[in-house]
């Protein structure tokens, strides 16, 4: 993978900055250089075995924070005319790179996100423990992949155990998942603008320097 140099920004949606204070999750390998998937994947984990439809949601969230950075920053990934999760998830240049299992995690995980927001019928917590493993196992090929610093040790495993135990709360709605992923949509875009942005004034400047050169 050849990826650009720049900066993580982090991107907040609803309360998914929460953090366990200073517990260490699951999910801590992330939290230097990839603080918007890392935050999302902690909120999954925290909520797996008290808000099942939250959980799922976040995870969802979490791989499309990831997959839509590898598509910003790695220049040797193609981007499809499809902008949809499933399809950049699906594109050969990014699938290729990951084993099957993994992408097959991935898709179950984002499956469970897609039934959280949009279909009424609940979730349980063994369906929330499932998609916060698959998007373990998807979190940690991408921390391998794309991780400048000190990247996830080889041979890592999840632990379930590891999840928090629940505490008293109210469990999510759909119409409130609904919402929320509005709210990711609308980040999502925004962020989308700035790295446009930056790349038009990247251009722009090296113009001219063209120019300026042309003139001396």
């Amino acid at each position: 993978a050849t990826v650009e140099k720049g900066v993580r920004r982090p991107h907040q949606i609803g309360d998914s900055s929460v953090i366990l204070g200073d517990v260490a999750t699951p999910f801590d390998f992330l939290r230097d250089e990839f603080d918007p998937v890392h935050s999302h994947a902690v909120r999954a984990g925290a909520d797996a075995l008290r808000d099942a439809r939250t959980s799922c949601f976040y995870a969802r969230l979490a791989i499309e924070a990831a997959v839509t950075w590898a598509f910003d920053h790695d220049r040797s990934l193609k981007r499809p005319y499809d902008s949809s999760l499933s399809a950049l998830l699906h594109e050969p240049s990014f699938k290729d790179q990951m084993p099957q299992a993994v992408f097959l995690k991935a898709k179950e995980a984002i499956r469970f996100g897609n039934r959280a927001a949009h279909e009424g019928t609940p979730l349980s917590n063994r369906d929330a423990v499932t998609a916060v493993s698959h998007l373990w196992e998807f979190t940690y090929w991408f921390g391998r992949t794309y991780i400048r610093g000190t990247k996830p040790e080889p041979g890592l495993r999840f632990d379930p155990a590891s999840l928090p135990r629940p505490g008293p709360s109210p469990a999510a709605t759909a119409a409130r998942i609904r919402e929320l992923e509005a709210e990711a949509a609308a980040s999502a875009a925004a962020l989308q603008r700035e790295h446009e942005l930056a790349e038009q004034n990247a251009a722009l400047a090296a113009e001219i320097e063209r120019l300026r050169a042309d003139v001396e």
